[in-house]
């Protein structure tokens, strides 16, 4: 059935690791801790935001072919869609291997659409 192989192909999340998309030493040991998801995160813990786009985009290029990556569901944790304009200068970044995004604090319907409508834009370029 449909069902049994979308389980089959389903990725289990008993742990959820966050990790500062500007800290360097967190980065470089994610992939060990052994976690089901790695969120990168943009969001609370990043000071400097280009610098923290920079680095996860390094990051992601660096570990695509890494054994351990193959394994870890790689989450990028936005900014909120309700804040300013910096959700929409991290999702135009592009994090290439990233497998989703996480989106925080989400108010409205209006924001995923918003969200969406961006990101299919980005698909057809």
């Amino acid at each position: 059935s449909t069902f049994a192989s979308a389980c089959d192909n389903a990725r289990l999340r008993r742990s959820v690791h966050f990790v500062p998309g500007d800290n360097d030493k967190f980065l470089s040991k994610c992939l060990d801790v052994g976690a089901d998801t790695i969120v990168l995160d943009l969001e609370d813990s990043v000071k400097d935001k280009i610098v923290g786009r920079d680095k996860v985009n390094a990051f992601l290029s660096a570990t695509k072919n890494e054994p351990e990556r193959r394994q870890t569901e790689v989450l990028v944790r936005i900014n909120p869609v309700s804040s300013d304009e910096s959700w929409q200068e991290d999702i135009e970044s592009g994090f290439e291997g990233a497998d989703g995004f996480m989106i925080p604090k989400v108010e409205t319907k209006q924001e995923l659409i918003m969200l969406d409508e961006l990101l299919s834009e980005m698909e057809g370029k």
